[in-house]
């Protein structure tokens, strides 16, 4: 391999036994793809939860989706820092090469301070949602949870000003091996002082509940089970240890651009596992697969169903019942981590009150849990996967179309930055332009597939629609006044506007239109059972 000698004379000759053709770039980069994926399935996991509870979308639920987003940016720097060296021997790349990349360094911490801190915003916003402030006398939650507040709000700030006052002029952060003057801090003392700052805060994070979770009315047993849950956030730890030992090996060895690999891998994966780790709590009702059967008494379909629901084994259940003494019922919106313990082998389970004010027994509430068997986790995934696991709301409609679009930019993004960076020498117009590309491509492709489906949808049941356009759409009062006859499919094919706004109601309608589906599939499964007793019995 030809040297430049413009990079030999700036870190000397290589080492006689190096292979210099030797990289880790392939391996880093289908590491944060696939971590980045998981995230991706984690948080779509998350929506589907709170959609199967009828719950709607609390701060904490977009605030992970904004971290989500931000995570696809660092691998896509990752990616992009790969294409131009990043965990190759720096004496086989060019020395203008090396200067593009040490445009990515720079750009890079201004990304990964918006990741990191919008998932700890997430976990903190879930931990105020459940414990709230000033219900007890908990000084030690209060005190740490203030101290996560402050430390997480001040750390971009910190991060994004020094970054951007670091050289005079700016430019010298990468220019400076071209032979041009400047000045720049001491830049891997800041590294290391900010990361040690920002593992520091993950562990407060993590220790913020504790001090709640323990004075619960449970067994200690049930405190620890929770305890581990809310601890699973400790491989945010893990990674952003291995962060500050490849940064610091980055700025003190020779070969730059071989840590550079591993810096720029473990700062895509802390968030991304931060991601990971601020989802698992929220999928208790997916993960609760130990039994098989219901405890509930009833189920809201009634008759032979409900008994064949009841059933162990059934692919059918209720997340959540809950039962007021005046009978009525109503979707459990504290139980992200499943605070639940059994009374007895044959009893209820009893669902512990996270607020100290107003518990369940005071408010004649008996909380009673449905238990899920493998079979319908295998169906609620296959529904998330095709298309049906859909968080009812107005705002669905925004954030399904950013999902499409974004995760469609980040495929359209990177690989137009690659072939510029191969053909023209520069990756940042392409990935900037097919990006754009993209966003528009995959975020029209979401909205003809919605629209289509909502036609279809409105043509079975223009009441069903007509009901949820009318309720999200109030300051509206033609919709209101409009007959059942005006809700037709010729009327809400006009314009682009009439569409969207079915398109919502259709997003709206979506839990109703599953139980509607799931009552008659009850129903032909009872026709069929039916059938085969009766020609049973003929044959007999």
């Amino acid at each position: 391999m030809e040297l430049d000698t413009n990079i030999v004379a700036l870190f000397g000759p290589p080492p006689e036994d190096l292979d210099l053709n030797h990289n880790q770039i392939t391996l880093y980069n289908a590491v944060t793809c696939v971590v980045l994926g998981i995230a991706f399935l984690m948080v779509a996991l998350r929506f589907y939860v709170r959609n199967m509870k009828s719950a709607k979308l609390e701060m904490d639920d977009w605030a992970v989706l904004v971290s989500l987003f931000c995570c696809a940016s660092t691998v896509a720097m990752t990616i992009l820092a790969g294409v131009h060296g990043s965990g190759a021997h720096v004496w086989s790349i060019k020395i203008m090469t090396l200067v593009e990349v040490f445009k990515i360094v720079y750009a890079e911490p201004f990304v990964y301070a918006l990741a990191v801190t919008s998932v700890k915003v997430s976990i903190l916003l879930l931990y105020r949602r459940l414990f709230p402030l000033g219900i007890d006398k908990s000084r030690a939650y209060t005190i740490m949870f203030y101290i996560a507040t402050f430390l997480t709000t001040v750390y971009p700030f910190i991060l994004w000003i020094t970054m951007a006052f670091a050289c005079k002029p700016i430019r010298f952060f990468w220019t400076q091996y071209i032979g041009e003057q400047g000045k720049c801090i001491e830049v891997k003392l800041f590294f290391l002082v900010l990361g040690v700052m920002n593992m520091m805060n993950d562990i407060i994070i993590l220790s913020v509940p504790i001090p709640r979770i323990w004075a619960l009315q449970m067994n200690n047993k049930t405190k620890v089970s929770v305890i581990c849950i809310m601890l699973l956030g400790s491989f945010v730890c893990v990674a952003s240890i291995a962060r500050i030992y490849y940064l610091w090996g980055f700025f003190q060895n020779l070969d730059a651009t071989w840590w550079m690999g591993p810096s720029f891998a473990w700062s895509s994966l802390e968030p991304s596992v931060a991601v990971i780790s601020a989802c698992l709590p929220t999928l208790a009702p997916l993960f609760r697969l130990g039994r098989m059967g219901s405890t509930s008494r009833g189920t809201p379909y009634g008759g032979s169903a409900a008994n064949e629901l009841s059933k162990p084994g059934s692919k059918h259940f209720q997340l959540f019942s809950v039962n007021r003494a005046k009978g009525t019922g109503f979707q459990s919106e504290d139980d992200e981590v499943e605070l639940t313990y059994d009374v007895g082998r044959g009893g209820t389970n009893e669902q512990a009150v996270w607020h100290d004010k107003g518990s369940a027994a005071e408010q004649g509430i008996v909380v009673q849990t449905q238990c899920y068997d493998r079979s319908y986790i295998s169906q609620c995934v296959l529904r998330l996967l095709s298309g049906w696991g859909v968080v009812s709301g107005p705002g669905l409609f925004m954030v399904r179309s950013l999902v499409s679009g974004v995760s469609t930019a980040t495929v359209v993004g990177v690989a137009s930055g690659m072939a510029g960076s191969m053909i023209y020498g520069t990756a940042g117009i392409p990935f900037i332009l097919g990006s754009s590309i993209g966003f528009a491509i995959g975020s029209y492709r979401w909205y003809r597939v919605a629209t289509h489906e909502a036609l279809l949808q409105l043509e079975r049941y223009p009441a069903l629609l007509r009901l949820h356009i009318c309720s999200n759409f109030p300051w509206i009062p033609d919709l209101q006044e409009k007959g059942h006859d005006w809700y037709t499919t010729d009327t809400f094919r006009r314009s682009w506007v009439m569409r969207s706004m079915l398109v919502v109601g259709w997003l709206s309608a979506e839990p109703s239109l599953r139980e509607i589906r799931e009552r008659r599939e009850m129903r032909l499964v009872e026709e069929y059972v039916t059938r085969d007793e009766s020609e049973d019995k003929e044959e007999r």
